[in-house]
């Protein structure tokens, strides 16, 4: 050291301890890092999770992902989870609600009630998630330490202007310092589909009365909708009615008043 003061000595051990210091905090706020990291996924859960004690908003929120999954599949089929009497275009089935295989006649209805049907295809499609989201209220209850009893659970959904309905019931009983009594949780998940099915209910009536329907009329009164109408050659036309708000749709076929090939045909 001779070539150093001693000052400057200390002025370097200071630096060097400095330093060392330096790299013990960031070893330390690397290593909370690395545990965030690991713990996170385990925590998320019940940091995002609604809370218990509204176990309405739990099950909307656990149930509602499932139920939109089906209403787009049932939109897309024509009311159906797995369409049947199709006619393939663009590669995709797409479901006769009226059909005639007979030229210059009007079609049969095939669904003459279309959102009832809906209705029963979309209580079946979400029965098991349904007592899958109340067994997971139940076991997130019993892990806060809550005396829990539940009955037979069972639901079923109702298409309504504006929305879905989800009724679920199940007779539940919650014991913490005071009891909780549950029997019927009434769900609304905003929606549109009943309007597009009751419209596409109504296409399928002139389809079947006159041979082709008038769609201005539908979107004259309502604003928010779009109906795309492509004709084939066969003389298959397929609907496509949709919300431009919601973005929901409803896709189905009809073959109505058919002319050979060849023949001119008058189309609205």
């Amino acid at each position: 050291h001779k070539n150093y003061k001693e000052g400057e000595i200390d002025k370097i051990m200071q630096s060097k301890r400095g330093q060392i210091a330096l790299f013990v905090i960031i070893a330390l706020v690397l290593v909370v890092v690395i545990i965030v990291v690991l713990v996170y996924p385990k925590i998320k859960p019940s940091i995002i999770s609604p809370s218990i004690s509204d176990p309405k908003a739990y099950l909307t929120s656990c149930i509602e992902p499932t139920l939109r999954k089906q209403l787009q599949t049932i939109g897309d089929n024509g009311g159906l989870i797995n369409p049947e009497a199709t006619v393939l275009n663009e590669g995709k089935e797409i479901r006769y609600l009226c059909y005639t295989s007979e030229y210059y006649k009007t079609c049969t209805v095939q669904e003459p009630l279309i959102k009832e049907r809906m209705e029963d295809e979309l209580t079946k499609s979400i029965q098991s998630k349904i007592e899958s989201c109340i067994q997971q209220f139940v076991d997130e209850n019993k892990r806060k330490g809550n005396t829990v009893s539940v009955g037979e659970v069972s639901g079923f959904v109702t298409l309504n202007p504006n929305n879905v309905a989800v009724n679920v019931v199940a007779p539940m009983t919650i014991t913490q310092e005071t009891s909780r009594n549950y029997k019927v949780f009434n769900l609304d998940i905003e929606s549109q589909m009943y309007d597009l099915a009751t419209i596409s209910s109504s296409i399928v009536s002139f389809e079947a009365t006159y041979g082709d329907s008038e769609i201005t009329t539908y979107l004259q009164y309502y604003p928010e909708l779009k109906i795309q109408k492509t004709q084939l050659s066969d003389g298959t036309t397929i609907y496509i009615v949709s919300n431009v708000i919601s973005k929901e749709s409803f896709t189905f076929a009809s073959r109505s008043m058919p002319w050979p090939a060849g023949f001119p045909e008058e189309r609205v």
